[in-house]
């Protein structure tokens, strides 16, 4: 089973690694806004009283409800929640007081009250605070490894992501299409229709990856070709499976501030020896 881990930002954007995640994947497991207390509707409907950015989120995700109701979206996997690696990510951050302590600060994941308003008000704004991103991506890296998911990112953009991503030893690549701007039901559509060739990608993108990844890439980019909806805009994209390195995170934000990793200073979590397999999507442009 091809079970990914994505970031709730690419989500947010409805990203090309959300789009392809989505859509390839047996299951995606994000990082779901919540009260910490739980999730009841009771829970969620007072938090939206006291986060404004919370509602205003819970409305510009109306359109994944049937991926949820399907399986294909989860918020925990194996009954463990992404944010209790965040927490984690966060505590050690703040007890580390190095580099990425004197810009992240005191740890914003431990009440509802500190987090929820500012993790949602960061996922609307694209990640633009650090005391927010840096623990999120941490978190659901650590969490994708301890159990055995593919962290599924994008082109890195930023100089943390970038230098975190040269902790990635790559494996194989391949190369498909996608379409964009398709909705929940549409997508749910395209995924029934393209069952065979994507358990023949998706067999090809665990680790290590099978040596007919380039026929399932091919299977899979003619029957999108011929799916054809109204509005979606089709995009060649590479795929790229990688072994990354544990604390790709931390250690990419630490040595964007100019300071030495974390990780070169040890760290408090086992989880930090461990690293996560990782997808990366990069659009392409179209050529013969």
């Amino acid at each position: 089973m091809f079970v990914t881990a994505l970031s709730p930002y690419d989500l947010h954007a409805r990203a090309e690694a959300a789009h392809v995640a989505l859509l390839l994947a047996d299951h995606v497991v994000t990082i779901r806004p919540a009260p910490l207390e739980g999730d009841s509707r009771e829970q969620v409907q007072e938090a939206a009283l006291d986060a404004p950015a919370f509602e205003a989120l819970l409305r510009a995700w109306r359109w994944t409800g049937p991926l949820w109701r399907a399986g294909v979206l989860l918020p925990t996997w194996l009954d463990a929640v992404p944010i209790d690696d965040v927490q984690q990510a966060a505590s050690e951050i703040e007890q580390d007081g190095g580099a990425l302590a004197s810009v992240i600060g005191a740890s914003r994941f431990d009440a509802t009250g500190d987090f929820l308003e500012a993790m949602c008000q960061d996922l609307i704004r694209g990640g633009r605070d650090p005391a927010i991103a840096v623990p999120l991506a941490a978190g659901l890296e650590r969490f994708a490894a301890r159990h055995g998911l593919t962290l599924v990112r994008g082109p890195d953009r930023s100089l943390s992501a970038k230098l975190g991503g040269r902790s990635a030893t790559p494996l194989a690549r391949v190369t498909t299409v996608v379409p964009l701007g398709l909705d929940a039901e549409e997508l749910l559509a395209l995924r029934e229709a393209a069952r065979p060739a994507l358990a023949a990608l998706r067999r090809g993108l665990l680790v290590p990856p099978d040596e007919r990844l380039s026929q399932a890439g091919d299977a899979l980019a003619n029957v999108i070709e011929t799916f054809g909806t109204e509005g979606e805009r089709l995009v060649q994209v590479r795929l790229t499976v990688s072994a990354l390195a544990a604390g790709s995170v931390e250690a990419g934000a630490a040595a964007a501030l100019g300071k030495a990793p974390a990780a070169a200073r040890g760290s408090t979590s086992e989880l930090a020896h461990r690293g996560a397999a990782l997808l990366t999507v990069k659009p392409l442009p179209w050529g013969p």
